[in-house]
């Protein structure tokens, strides 16, 4: 019987296998945006290089050569992660976190909507650099 930890590296070793191969094929696509500019390519291109060598051996061997269930698991992971939260991305409200410190020394955590200049007038605060 396999023990606990191996069932976990066996884990691991498909989450990473599986994530690198999704990364390598984000990057292909990458190319076609207006985003991918020279400075970024530069970067992702040394991350694929990186990457093809590892995917080609570990991806292919869990997959052995069926094509057709590797782009079904892999299609299936991205509609996981990107379906409901591409769909809702526009309801994302976006915050700053202020530390605060009050006047008995204790801190607190504040998540604002505020720009850091909104939050100083409405609160009458000073910012300190930490």
């Amino acid at each position: 019987m396999e023990n606990t930890n191996d069932k976990y590296s066996n884990r691991v070793a498909v989450k990473v296998i599986l994530l690198s191969q999704l990364l390598a094929e984000a990057i292909d696509e990458a190319e076609s945006t207006t985003f991918y500019n020279h400075s970024l390519k530069n970067l992702l291109n040394k991350v694929v290089q990186k990457l093809e060598p590892f995917n080609r051996t570990n991806y292919d061997s869990i997959y052995d050569d069926d094509v057709a269930d590797s782009i079904d698991v892999l299609n299936t992971i991205v509609d996981e992660l990107t379906h409901c939260k591409v769909e809702n991305f526009n309801s994302i409200e976006h915050y700053n976190l202020y530390l605060v410190t009050k006047s008995d020394g204790t801190s607190v955590k504040v998540k604002s909507t505020l720009n850091p200049e909104d939050f100083r007038k409405a609160y009458s605060t000073q910012f300190s650099k930490q």
